[in-house]
């Protein structure tokens, strides 16, 4: 019985001491035109939300707003544009599934931004580590993700899709 407290009390100094060498760490994913279609696809066929319904055509470029982030499209036959508006929050949400699908890394404690690099968009990842070594305004200027947040859009996305399959099977 003393050993396994022993052992544990070491196994638990080692994470503090573990914890107290974080680095601070930024990363930035920049996201192609196909990995934006790429997400849209997976965000489609996962929640079923009428959010992630774009028109046809091929994506031309994607844009941050205030408040959504604005896909451009051509339509493959006439080559006509049209927009489509994704409120951010769901643009954040079909982000990270797809980096969840594509097994990138994207730390739950991590504070998230949407940010625009040229004609793309991004997804700024920044954990704090031992010390602050980044003032606020260098972390990003992007829009900012609040925490839970995306677990709110997704379970609305859940309860959505389990509301139009109980009516799929009852009609």
């Amino acid at each position: 019985m003393i050993d396994i407290f022993l052992f544990k009390r070491q196994e638990e100094a080692f994470r503090d001491a573990g914890r107290e060498a974080m680095p601070t760490e930024f990363r930035r994913i920049v996201f192609p035109n196909k990995a934006v279609e790429k997400s849209i696809r997976l965000a489609v066929s996962r929640t079923g939300l009428e959010v992630y319904h774009t028109p046809q055509g091929k994506l031309m470029g994607s844009e941050l707003m205030e408040d959504c982030m604005r896909l451009t499209f051509a339509h493959p036959s006439t080559g006509v544009e049209t927009h489509h508006d994704i409120p951010m929050l769901h643009a954040a949400a079909m982000l990270i599934l797809y980096c969840s699908h594509d097994n990138i890394p994207v730390p739950r404690e991590a504070q998230k931004f949407l940010s625009q690099v040229g004609d793309h968009v991004a997804l700024d990842l920044y954990i704090q580590g031992e010390e602050k070594l980044l003032a606020n305004e260098d972390v990003s200027h992007g829009f900012p993700i609040q925490p839970y947040a995306l677990d709110e859009a997704l379970s609305e996305a859940s309860e959505q899709m389990m509301e139009a399959m109980a009516e799929e099977n009852w009609a």
